[in-house]
């Protein structure tokens, strides 16, 4: 079947129907052509005939063939014929030379004699690159450095670009629907999810691992749920479960629980019992955030998720803002600060800063003029009435005075607050808080479980820890030392003064006398009162330890014997049992204790041990640890911070200092120094004792381009020389790291 080319291709721009032996032809892709099918190519007379044109623009009027030219027609393609060719074999003939030719928007075209149309890319393109593994690879073996590979432009200017090391600018503003920037950290709680919040992990170094105690120090951040920018990212990092990205700036969603009371906007918020969820804070709490929505303490609403016994879970957005006491917290802040840095971040905060400033600088000084009036001095045909600006004056005098008023009312509240604060310091030391779900209530005696806390009875007294003095929301406060009214029973007998209190064998939560050896929870500080026929209630003194019957049997003391209230001297005084003492002691001769317990300050001579701040303090005098001939070494934190009889300090975590003093009173044993390589010459010899088969080597010259080397020569010498001979005496600084 022949058919002239022109009409031919005009029937398929302008949407005709062309049909083949009945068939209608219709253009396929090169890699739908297969063996037996049949494709358009021109006649070997045609394909001699000059080029045809393509009109750039339309042309009114009808035209034949060869003549002038209109919207979606091909002119001067000619008269001739194209011809369907059977397809009898595919070859792949490998890379051939080709030229580029662009044809605009969506056009025919003949070439190697076939007729084609625009074509698409349906796998992967590359430039520079002949295996893409993306849509677009753009490749460069051995770029400049900052050679730019991609660039947008907008009229000839560059509007984005990225360089061959991967960094990239842009004139315009990135736009993100996340709003935090975030960090990659490892961690072993591989099951972290979106929202939780995270801490420092002490003890695995560069780790963060789920909040799970109350108000903990060191939290950090939230596990970032879409984060807009990425500070460390690594490929070894995506999509490991053992690398979390957490959230160290911007709004991020946070779960919450509201087991500290309703969470309102602009709460700070800190770690929640619940692990991994934030609750509202109190003062002096290290803090991950604040609150931009509230969370309320009762009812439901979509951001709420569960209800427990210690409240309503959630979760809310809130902005990432940490308040710290953690040095370790601290430490990783200042890393994000320089990776800011880093990334230029600051220079637009810079901006936004400079641009405040100028915003608050006087745009108008007041001057006088000569005939005495106020005037504006860029402006002196602007007057200024000072009389009517006076009323204003008075108005901001008044609020100011009313202001320090406000002040002083709450500096006097703050004071009192603090005043209140220590008085109760001293009952607060020894109460810890409990997490449990068993109806405990206040006043019971409680036993350690394995993993809770849980009513004292027969089977778990010699576990008993201490008292219940507050209850509710799946929180109890137990009172380990001091003083608290319990309920006892009649069981093991009536309960007099200085008793000794243990366990109830038959009512959980209760005391009874002691009449066999066993755990005790403390001892009677006054008869009981029954006002039940079989229960009662009694002050103790809390003092869990051992009891032992035969050993009180033979030393039996009346307690109202130790009641030295109002006693000022006391010749002697044995104690072979557990006893209560009331009043002051003064011991003026030598005295002789297995254990001493302290619920305030322990002083010895000037020394003073005190529990209200867990201090050791001495008054005017040198606080001296392990200074007796023999002494052996002080650890801390479980030998993570050894200091040596020899005066070493050894530290397995990092160091942080202002500033480090190296002393080199002593040359043959200093880590570093100064020397003078004199003119003419190009060497020096050091010999120090600082240097070991482990140490790093530091060289450099002051006031001088010189370049220095070094040998370790002799096992504790350093050659230190140059390549050519000095003009003038050098002064080279060296530095040993072991």
């Amino acid at each position: 079947m022949l058919k002239s080319i022109s009409n031919y291709i005009n029937d398929i721009v302008n949407g005709g129907k062309v049909t083949l032996g009945g068939k209608k032809a219709v253009w396929k892709k090169v890699k739908d052509i297969k063996v037996g099918g049949r494709i358009a190519v021109l006649s070997d007379a045609e394909f001699d005939r000059p080029a045809p044109e393509i009109a750039s623009s339309s042309e009114s009027g009808d035209s034949a063939e060869g003549a002038g030219t209109s919207k979606g027609r091909v002119s001067n393609i000619g008269t001739g014929t194209i011809k369907f060719d059977e397809i009898v074999s595919i070859k792949k003939v490998g890379r051939e030379r080709v030229w580029d030719i662009e044809v605009e928007n969506s056009h025919n075209f003949v070439g190697n004699k076939i007729l084609a149309h625009n074509t698409y890319i349906n796998g992967n393109l590359g430039v520079g690159n002949s295996a893409p593994t993306a849509k677009l690879t753009v490749n460069k073996d051995n770029p400049d450095t900052n050679e730019l590979l991609f660039n947008v432009q907008n009229t000839g200017n560059n509007v984005f670009s990225v360089d061959a090391q991967g960094n990239y600018a842009y004139s315009g503003t990135a736009s993100s629907p996340a709003a935090d920037y975030a960090e990659y950290f490892k961690t072993k709680d591989t099951d972290l999810v979106a929202g939780e919040a995270v801490c420092i992990d002490i003890l695995n170094p560069n780790s963060i691992a789920r909040c799970k105690n109350l108000s903990d120090p060191n939290i950090i951040g939230i596990v970032s749920t879409k984060p807009a920018i990425v500070g460390n990212s690594k490929a070894e990092y995506v999509n490991n479960p053992q690398y979390k990205i957490i959230a160290m700036l911007g709004q991020i969603p946070a779960r919450v629980s509201n087991e500290n009371g309703e969470i309102r906007i602009g709460d700070s918020l800190t770690g929640a019992i619940t692990p991994g969820y934030v609750m509202k804070a109190n003062a002096g709490d290290s803090t991950v955030g604040v609150a931009l929505e509230s969370f309320g303490d009762s009812g439901t609403d979509s951001k709420s998720e569960s209800i427990s016994a210690l409240g309503r879970t959630g979760t809310i957005q809130v902005m990432i803002s940490r308040r710290n006491k953690s040095l370790t917290v601290e430490s990783v802040e200042q890393k994000v600060t320089e990776r800011i840095a880093g990334m230029k971040i600051e220079d637009e905060v810079n901006i936004l800063v400079s641009n405040a400033i100028k915003a608050l600088q006087p745009q108008n000084a007041l001057t006088l003029d000569a005939t005495g009036k106020v005037i504006l001095a860029n402006d002196p045909t602007q007057t200024v009435d000072i009389l009517a600006n006076n009323a204003e004056i008075r108005n901001i005098t008044d609020s100011l005075i009313t202001l320090q008023s406000d002040y002083e009312t709450l500096k006097n509240t703050i004071d009192a607050e603090i005043d209140k604060i220590n008085s109760e310091k001293l009952t607060s030391v020894f109460e810890k808080i409990y997490i449990t779900s068993a109806d405990i209530k206040v006043n019971e005696i409680v036993s350690q479980s394995v993993e809770t806390i849980e009513s004292a009875n027969n089977t778990n007294k010699e576990n008993v820890v201490g008292i219940v003095t507050s209850s509710g929301a799946g929180r109890i406060t137990v009172k380990t030392r001091g003083t608290a009214t319990i309920t006892v029973t009649k069981e093991s007998g009536e309960i007099k003064k200085g008793d000794a209190i243990t366990v109830s064998s038959s009512i959980e939560g209760v005391g009874s006398k002691a009449i066999i050896d066993g755990m005790i929870i403390g001892y009677a500080l006054a008869d009981a009162d029954y006002t039940e026929e079989v229960e009662g209630t009694v002050k103790i003194a809390i003092s869990p330890i051992w009891y032992q019957t035969q050993k009180s049997a033979q030393a039996s003391i009346d307690v109202s014997q130790l009641d030295l209230t109002g006693i000022s001297k006391l010749e002697s005084l044995t104690v072979d049992t557990n006893s209560v003492l009331y009043g002051d002691l003064n011991v003026l001769g030598n005295s002789s204790f297995t254990d001493i317990f302290a619920s305030g300050k322990l002083a010895v001579g000037m020394l003073t041990l005190s529990s209200e701040d867990s201090s050791i303090n001495v008054v005017g005098e040198i606080l001296k640890l392990q200074n007796e001939y023999g002494a052996g070494n002080i650890e801390a934190f479980g030998g993570k911070i050894v200091l040596t009889s020899t005066g070493d300090l050894k530290v397995l975590a990092e160091v942080t200092a202002k500033k480090y003093n190296v002393d080199i009173s002593n040359v043959a044993g200093a880590s570093a120094g100064k020397v003078i390589v004199k003119s003419g010459t190009s060497e020096t010899v050091i010999e120090t004792g600082a240097l070991t088969d482990n140490s790093l080597i530091f060289i450099t010259a002051e006031s001088s381009d010189r370049i220095f080397t070094y040998e370790v020569i002799e096992g504790n010498k350093i050659r230190l020389y140059t390549s050519e001979l000095l003009i003038t005496d050098t002064e080279v600084n060296w530095w040993v790291i072991n």
